[in-house]
């Protein structure tokens, strides 16, 4: 299948991290030749990212959702804080079962975003939350 010259905006796409900069990451699309696109620090998470670096890094994969295109100026825009865990699984899966040698020399590369890692964040969390709030109401029954 022959992929247009740039994505679509909504389009999840996978990328290498190449330049982590103050204000944000920049990604060779993988399935886009000679194409990169740009993750503004305000797209890495879904809350406050103080030090980019400790939610990307060079050469990282990463699964992006493309927000903004403008083949004029050759920008593409992404986000990795807009997409949710599942489509990042899914499209890992989609890049993996297309193209079997799309990472070179069966090296074992795992597509970890940071959405995934808040997500696992959150969910510690609210596990955490959830147990001591059972405590809690198995103690008012005792009390009552």
């Amino acid at each position: 299948m022959l992929k247009k010259e740039y994505p679509e905006e909504g389009e999840l796409v996978v990328g290498t991290i190449t330049k982590v900069q103050g204000f944000g990451a920049f990604v060779s699309l993988d399935e886009y030749p000679n194409r990169e696109g740009f993750i503004h620090i305000s797209e890495i998470a879904t809350g406050w990212v103080k030090r980019i670096r400790n939610f990307v890094r060079e050469k990282q994969k990463v699964v992006c959702k493309v927000v903004h295109v403008d083949a004029a100026k050759k920008h593409i825009d992404e986000a990795e804080k807009r997409i949710q865990q599942i489509e990042t699984r899914k499209k890992e899966i989609e890049v993996l079962l297309a193209d079997p040698e799309f990472y070179k020399n069966g090296e074992e590369v795992k597509l970890i975003s940071a959405e995934y890692k808040e997500v696992q964040n959150q969910l510690e969390h609210a596990f955490a939350h959830w147990s001591l709030l059972t405590q809690q109401l198995e103690q008012i029954e005792k009390d009552s």
